[in-house]
């Protein structure tokens, strides 16, 4: 997968892994965005990003 360094919702790669990996394992978009400490919407916004880059 790769993503540009950084996307234009501003959010740091390190971040965007950690929605990821919570993603990959279950998490809600509501305990994700608790967990890395981001709006609910960067978490949904992450999550479409990724999806468009398989």
């Amino acid at each position: 997968m790769s993503l540009p360094k950084k996307q234009h919702i501003g959010i740091d790669k390190w971040k965007m892994d950690q929605i990821l990996n919570l993603h990959r394992c279950g998490f809600s978009v509501e305990e994700i965005a608790d967990q890395v400490d981001v709006d609910v919407s960067v978490v949904r916004e992450v999550l479409k990003l990724s999806k468009n880059n398989h």
